[in-house]
């Protein structure tokens, strides 16, 4: 990756809110993009649609490696509608679901073959992984909902606008 290339992403991201925040609600965004071929990738493992236009700008895809009843790992997928972006991170909660934490790689093995099914199924579709040190990329000049201007970032353009 290079300077070049997120410099225009930058551009891009600019372009996309200049009139103001993109709504997918009101722009008709299709809530079950690439819903086929991201459950197709999971394999056997559960895979729930959880896109909500609220705060976000993209489609959310979480993939569960385990049972709710003991301590299990979620894929989350995020599939940006500003541009041909995507991000992937693992989440492990313990058993009773309401404690959970990032984590670099799944306690079950399968999980990186699921992870390299969803990079090779959404680079197929044209998509480009945002590498993890862009996404904390600072972003003037854009306005957010939840997210002060000076807390504004790529990843939160791209992806889910929140507070802090």
């Amino acid at each position: 990756m290079t300077d070049k290339k997120l410099e225009r992403w930058k551009s891009a991201v600019h372009a996309a809110y200049a009139a103001s925040i993109p709504n997918g609600w009101l722009l008709g965004w299709d809530r079950t993009r690439l819903q086929t071929e991201i459950r197709a990738a999971a394999n056997t493992f559960e895979c729930s649609n959880a896109t909500s236009f609220d705060y976000s700008r993209c489609n959310r895809y979480e993939i569960q490696l385990g049972t709710k009843d003991s301590n299990h790992d979620v894929l989350t997928v995020l599939v940006s509608f500003i541009l041909d972006v995507f991000s992937l991170y693992w989440t492990t909660y313990e058993a009773d679901g309401r404690y959970g934490s990032t984590a670099s790689q799944p306690m079950l093995s399968q999980g990186k073959i699921i992870e390299e099914n969803v990079r090779r199924v959404l680079a197929k579709q044209g998509f480009e992984e945002v590498p993890a040190i862009w996404y904390n990329e600072p972003l003037s000049g854009i306005e957010l909902e939840l997210s002060e201007p000076k807390d504004v970032t790529l990843g939160k353009c791209l992806f889910d606008d929140y507070d802090g």
